[in-house]
């Protein structure tokens, strides 16, 4: 399983700005054989902490996988990676700039 680990993260991290919908049929393409687990993206996210928006390709392409079903811890996952991301902005409410007076 090291090795898939290791091809797993490769990829996400070999083009950073790559479109998620080409990584999640790329990952599709590459890793079919594969039945992800909790541990094995637990340990992919960990790896490939730099990855940053290719990691929504991953997410893809395990929601596309027949052999996967999200559990909480999974989908706490992707909520802890994405959390840690220093890049991601959230839209939480308009900004007094928003509301325009006339």
């Amino acid at each position: 399983m090291d090795h898939i680990l290791h091809f797993l993260s490769l990829e996400l991290l070999k083009e950073l700005d790559m479109d998620a919908l080409f990584v999640s049929q790329y990952l599709h393409l590459s890793f079919s054989h594969i039945t992800p687990t909790p541990n094995l993206i637990l340990q992919t996210l960990n790896l490939s902490h730099e990855s940053g928006r290719t990691v929504l390709g991953f997410h893809q392409w395990l929601s596309s996988n027949p052999q996967f079903s999200h559990t909480d811890d999974t989908l706490s996952y992707f909520v802890d990676y994405f959390g840690r991301r220093k890049d991601c902005l959230l839209y939480t409410s308009p900004s007094p700039r928003d509301l325009s007076t006339s």
